[in-house]
């Protein structure tokens, strides 16, 4: 018995599809026989007729699927049974299969991550020996890359004189998504907040641009959409996780050359705590909160120098991006 599945990366709302398959390899006809399917929390089963000697039997079963997350599906087990269902044996056969159910998305029609399409990066303040932005010559000390010493000045001046930079910065999207089961009113709003965070990252690593997100329980797998999908369809509420401050300034800590930042929670976040949020960020990150609420209006507010989309949608969401970054 072995399970097959046409397709294990699906859009909540669509069907999954698999295929078991059923082979008598001996040389006699086999009698009728009951096959259990594990499907997530629940189970299919399948009456498989009697098969002819070396024969096969298949199968086609979907599986429905309404909300984002990873269905476990298998392994299959042939039951047999006395007649009146007081004994079972029991066999499983293959290994399960994992279908992920990625959270539904929304396309931007404008570089929604806010980024500089700089090959060079975009230059901070942050002063380096080492870069490719150049900002002032100075006076060689011990220790200076010897490769950075200016021979034309120090010919003119008398004295070792080397290359000064300014740091740069590659295109680097930071988000952080809050987990907290207090900062979200309900499932429904929850999710919207996770198909945000799942949007904004797409767009960005579909534009090979460097994505990072950050949770209270870690650091997400993002090196491509499709890993980035796969780790947010996994992510749960976490009952007594950190504060949304708290979260944030750990992020920032670990990300320091993301260039823009986006902070998301829910509507019993108090915009106060989103504002604190905020300012845990390094100042020189382009800077935007997200505040997903059900039951209000769409807005576009500031809080300090920081805009804050208010959305109660996820098309709100994209519209309130496009008008904060676009």
């Amino acid at each position: 018995v072995s399970l097959r599945r046409k397709n294990d990366r699906i859009v909540a709302g669509q069907v999954a599809v698999g295929r078991i398959r059923v082979v008598n390899e001996s040389g006699h006809r086999s009698g009728s026989t009951l096959v259990e399917v594990t499907i997530g929390r629940g189970s299919g089963e399948f009456l498989v007729p009697p098969i002819s000697g070396n024969g096969t039997w298949n199968e086609s079963f979907s599986v429905m699927t309404k909300r984002r997350g990873v269905i476990n599906v298998g392994p299959a087990r042939t039951v047999r049974m006395d007649g009146l269902g007081l004994l079972r044996r029991v066999r499983s056969w293959d290994d399960p299969i994992l279908v992920h159910v990625h959270p539904p998305t929304v396309r931007f029609s404008f570089d929604a991550t806010g980024m500089q399409m700089d090959v060079e990066g975009v230059a901070s303040e942050k002063l380096t020996s080492s870069d490719v932005s150049f900002h002032a010559l100075r006076e060689y000390v011990p220790g200076d890359d010897r490769r950075a010493i200016h021979w034309r000045s120090t010919a003119r001046v008398g004295k070792l004189m080397v290359r000064h930079f300014e740091e740069t910065r590659r295109s680097h999207l930071l988000i952080v998504l809050d987990l907290d089961t207090d900062a979200w009113a309900s499932d429904e709003e929850f999710e919207i907040g996770v198909s945000a965070a799942a949007s904004m990252a797409r767009a960005a690593l579909v534009d090979a641009k460097e994505v990072s997100v950050h949770t209270q329980v870690g650091h997400l797998k993002t090196p491509t959409p499709m890993h980035a999908m796969d780790s947010l369809s996994g992510v749960e509420r976490v009952l007594g996780a950190e504060r949304i401050s708290a979260l944030t300034q750990r992020a920032g800590t670990e990300a320091s050359q993301a260039s823009t930042a986006v902070v998301i929670s829910g509507s019993r976040t108090p915009l106060a705590d989103l504002h604190a949020a905020l300012t845990r960020l390094p100042l020189d990150m382009v800077i935007t909160g997200v505040r997903i609420d059900m039951e209000a209006d769409f807005e576009l507010r500031t809080l300090g120098n920081t805009p804050v989309v208010v959305a109660p949608t996820l098309d709100d969401f994209a519209i309130g991006m496009w008008k904060a970054l676009g």
